[in-house]
C-alpha cells in the first residue's frame, strides 16, 4: 500500500514470510524493472526508482516455493 503509489510502497506479510523473499516489479511487456530481496519478516518498504514511470505493473513475491502477485499502479504527479 498505497496503490496507486508515487514514490514508495509498503508490503505487509499477511501470513507470507517476507524474510529473504524475492520482490519483483514487472511492466506490462514482461520486462523486469525492479528487483530486491526482502530483509524483514512482517513488512518491507520499497522506494520506487525514478526510471519507473506512470503505468500498470505486476508486483511479485516469491519465497520458499510460495508465490504471490498483485497489480500495482504507479502514478507520479
Amino acid at each position: 500500500y498505497p496503490n496507486p503509489a508515487a514514490n514508495r510502497i509498503t508490503i505487509t506479510s499477511n501470513g507470507f514470510d517476507l524474510s529473504g523473499a524475492i520482490i519483483r516489479i514487472i511492466d506490462v511487456t514482461g520486462k523486469l524493472v525492479f528487483f530486491q530481496l526482502a530483509d524483514n519478516f512482517s513488512s518491507v518498504t520499497l522506494e520506487i526508482p525514478e526510471p519507473i514511470s506512470n503505468g500498470f505493473y505486476l508486483l511479485g513475491l516469491e519465497n520458499s516455493g510460495q508465490r504471490h502477485s498483485k497489480k500495482l499502479v504507479i502514478h507520479r504527479n
